[in-house]
């Protein structure tokens, strides 16, 4: 079973790329609703709440996890368990970039996950240039459907994007594709690209089975869930 852990529900632009194209998968799902957004929280909390939050999925059943939260993947996954098999954003994120084949991107991102410098050292090796963009409010606004702090947020990354003559701006948080058609420029959401990498990793059979957890009831999660994969159990942990 595929575990995948983010800080709400952004990663389940992961999770329906996941479906799409391999939906006998059986995965679990977990947010962290009761700590989100995890952007602007130290790193020593992030690490905390990762290894809880991946203590979850693996006491439901999960082989194999993921990272589907940026933050989490900067902070705590590449710093601290690179080699231990977990499938994270960074990756997938700058081959997606490279397949666009643009020498400019500029990178939304959480404050988190840019002060990392992961992101930067990644692009640099690939020989593309990259301007970061903090968010500090969007993941949050997105989460809790602040229409209007979202739209304020976005339309400031595209104005960002625009001052530095990128070509492309990253979605480099998963809560940001929930709002992809809100950015009025080219975007590069690296969920399915990640998926790929689930499937080319673990395989694509199962029995379907899908599972959801979260750490705070919502009904915001639970109409998210729902729209994408129908009715279904949230599990409060």
């Amino acid at each position: 079973m595929i575990g995948i852990f983010d800080s709400g529900s952004g990663g389940l632009s992961v999770l329906a790329a996941l479906h799409a194209r391999a939906p006998e998968l059986d995965v679990v799902y977990f947010g962290d609703l009761a700590h989100v957004p995890y952007g602007s929280r130290a790193q020593a909390d992030v690490r905390l709440l990762t290894i809880a939050g991946f203590k979850i999925l693996r006491d439901a059943g999960a082989d194999h996890l993921v990272s589907a939260c940026n933050t989490v993947s900067t902070a705590v996954i590449r710093p601290y368990m690179r080699g231990d098999g977990i499938i994270e954003m960074v990756g997938a994120a700058v081959s997606a970039v490279q397949k666009f084949s643009t020498p400019h991107v500029a990178v939304a991102a959480t404050p988190a996950t840019i002060e990392s410098g992961m992101y930067q050292k990644e692009f640099q090796r690939a020989n593309i240039r990259a301007t970061m963009i903090a968010c500090p409010n969007l993941a949050a606004a997105i989460e809790y459907e602040d229409v209007a702090a979202t739209r304020t947020a976005v339309d400031a990354a595209v104005a960002a994007m625009h001052a530095a003559g990128a070509d492309v701006l990253l979605l480099a948080c998963t809560h940001y594709a929930r709002v992809r058609e809100m950015f009025a420029c080219s975007t590069i959401d690296p969920a399915d690209a990640v998926a790929q990498q689930i499937i080319a990793s673990w395989g694509s059979v199962g029995n379907g089975t899908k599972k959801f957890i979260a750490s705070k009831d919502s009904p915001i999660f639970a109409t998210r869930v729902q729209k994408l994969f129908g009715p279904r159990e949230i599990i409060l942990k």
